[in-house]
This record gives structure tokens, C-alpha cells and sequence, in this order.
């Protein structure tokens, strides 16, 4: 199971780039009428620029067509990738199926269960990974027809 989790990791990750990557160019393209790649480059793949922050320039760009739905959405699936990349180190088998304990709840929900004799509390990474590709489908379109409005071919230093 512990290769299935790491290849949902690396698929929910290789994802989530692609839709980060669309947000990105979708603000350069907005503010400067074409790809800007010294922009994308310098300034929104910055480590400091961060998800949440692109996200609030989208909506503010675009509030036609980023609603609270859309966003709401980018922001799960933003958090289900978090999961992913974060939550890998402590593997625990409950009996049924592999799960990993939530930091957050590592002491409420781990030591409860081995003193109360009740399941290991974890993520199901099944059940998020089917979360993620459905919120995928669902926003990748989107976004592509967000970027339709601009001349693909223009892209400058």
C-alpha cells in the first residue's frame, strides 16, 4: 500500500503544478497581455509566493468567473495536495488498510486508540485521491478556457 500512497503522491503533486502553473499564467497573461516568462520566473514560482496568494490575485483578476465555488474548490484541492506532500511519515496499518496519523491529532487520536483498543484516526489517502482527481477534473477545464482568452504565441522575456 505504501507504493500506492506514493503514487497517488506523486500524481496529486505533478497536478497540482499543472494548476498552479495555469493560475500563474493566467495573472501574467491578464497583466501583461502575454506570457511574461522573466515574470512567471522571477516572481510567481518565487518559494514565497504562495498558493493562496495567486489565488487571491485570480479572484481579484477574474471575479466574473472565480466565484466563491471555484475558489473554494482551488483551495481543497490545494489542502488535498498539502496532504499528500506532508503527511507521509508515520504509516500505520489499522487492520483494514494503511492510513497515516494526522499530526494535528497524533496525540488525541493515537494514544486514544492504543488505550482505548478503538481504530487508528488517519487520512485515507484512497478516499482523498478520489476527492482530488474529481475536483481536477472539474477545475483543469476551467482554467484552460480561462487562458483561451489570451494569444498563447505571444510569449516574451
Amino acid at each position: 500500500m505504501k507504493t500506492k500512497i506514493s503514487k497517488y503522491r506523486a500524481e496529486v503533486i505533478e497536478k497540482t503544478i499543472v494548476i498552479e502553473s495555469q493560475i500563474s499564467l493566467a495573472i501574467t497573461c491578464h497583466y501583461f497581455g502575454h506570457a511574461k516568462v522573466d515574470f512567471l520566473l522571477e516572481v510567481l514560482q518565487d518559494e514565497y509566493f504562495n498558493f493562496g496568494l495567486k489565488l487571491n490575485i485570480l479572484k481579484k483578476t477574474f471575479p466574473d468567473k472565480i466565484d466563491n465555488k471555484v475558489g473554494e474548490k482551488l483551495i481543497q484541492l490545494n489542502r488535498i495536495r498539502n496532504i499528500f506532500a506532508h503527511n507521509h511519515n508515520i504509516h500505520i496499518y489499522d487492520g483494514k488498510k494503511w492510513v497515516v496519523v494526522n499530526p494535528k491529532n497524533f496525540k488525541s487520536g493515537y494514544v486514544k486508540a492504543v488505550k482505548e483498543i478503538e481504530s487508528i484516526k488517519g487520512i485515507d489517502f484512497e478516499k482523498k485521491y478520489k476527492e482530488f482527481n474529481q475536483l481536477y477534473k472539474e477545475l483543469k477545464p476551467f482554467l484552460e478556457a480561462l487562458l483561451r482568452n489570451f494569444n498563447k504565441k505571444k510569449i516574451k522575456k
